[in-house]
């Protein structure tokens, strides 16, 4: 099957915005955040099959609580400097996710990675709700260590 076959498949089976919100999030933050990008942008490339055209993945299902606290320090950092970027990139990464598990119970996917993705998700959340300050780094952490995905 041709990318163009493929691309229009996936068009036809999620939409074209979904399509859109996935390849932004595969592309990562313009925002200089090596954390979250590599918490999420690099796992996300990973699931998505993108590991042959970028060193930039994760294929590890776990991330380490360390890069989770410096990936949210950097998205509160961002937040500070500019709220419309950060909840872009925000708006993008948690459709991405989204559609990334959508397109997997859709297509029969792996229920691993579906469950991680779910993680994934609830992960985003929670920095995202220590960059907007309604959390402190102790309930981020406590919460972040609950997720198989992340390791203490």
């Amino acid at each position: 099957m041709q990318p163009d076959e493929i691309l229009k498949r996936l068009r036809g089976l999620l939409g074209f915005q979904v399509v859109y919100d996935i390849a932004v999030a595969l592309r990562g933050p313009d925002y200089v955040a090596d954390r979250l990008k590599y918490v999420f942008t690099a796992r996300l490339r990973w699931l998505a099959g993108v590991d042959v055209f970028s060193a930039d993945t994760r294929c590890e299902e776990k991330v380490a609580l360390t890069h989770v606290e410096e990936a949210a320090l950097e998205a509160r950092e961002w937040f500070k400097k500019t709220r419309t970027g950060f909840r872009h990139w925000l708006e993008h990464m948690y459709t991405a996710l989204n559609s990334m598990q959508l397109l997997l119970v859709r297509t029969g996917g792996h229920v691993d990675a579906v469950r991680e993705l779910e993680e994934m998700k609830q992960l985003l959340l929670y920095i995202r709700d220590y960059a907007y300050e309604h959390m402190n780094m102790k309930e981020l952490e406590e919460k972040a260590k609950q997720l198989n995905i992340v390791e203490p």
